[in-house]
């Protein structure tokens, strides 16, 4: 893929990482402070959504690759995914009056809901790290490999391993 074609993408992703800004500033003040839930356990609240993700995420890459090559599967799978994120984030900033337990399920299930839909991990938007290697035999018996690792054009790395043959 060629830089051009994976900044495209990037810039697509940046505004839906942007959106997840306010979740992370406000949603521990709104339900800490102003719900009564505390910080603590709206953290903790944070983190179990962000594990169910890890899970939810590779079902959702999955439904992404099968509606690609559908008539209409990309259109339908966004006007679907904006209408869960903008129900989604109105629920998780105007909860109704429940009690501590159903404020916790509510504030669960909103974060549930949204987060993936707002933060990019494993999607198709989202370019992975991209690997250049290489194997030269220097002379007999000794292996060069060298990796070069870049995301958005740049590079992040570079390793070089010799391996030598021994008997």
């Amino acid at each position: 893929m060629y830089v051009f074609n994976r900044n495209a993408y990037a810039v697509l992703a940046a505004p839906l990482a942007m959106a997840a800004l306010p979740v992370y500033v406000y949603i521990p003040k709104l339900y800490g402070d102003e719900f009564g839930l505390g910080l603590a356990l709206t953290s903790v609240m944070l983190l179990l959504s962000r594990v169910v993700d890890t899970f939810q995420d590779p079902w959702l890459g999955r439904l992404t690759d099968y509606l690609h090559p559908r008539k209409y599967g990309w259109k339908w799978l966004i006007v679907v995914a904006a209408l869960c994120l903008g129900l989604s984030f109105f629920a998780l900033f105007n909860p109704p009056p429940l009690n501590q337990a159903g404020l916790i399920l509510w504030l669960g299930v909103c974060l549930v809901i949204t987060l993936p839909l707002i933060v990019p991990s494993i999607s198709p938007i989202w370019p992975q790290v991209e690997f250049d290697d290489w194997m030269y035999l220097m002379e007999e018996g000794v292996l060069m490999n060298r990796s070069v690792m870049k995301k958005f054009g740049f590079r992040l790395g570079e390793v070089i391993l010799f391996f030598r043959k021994t008997s």
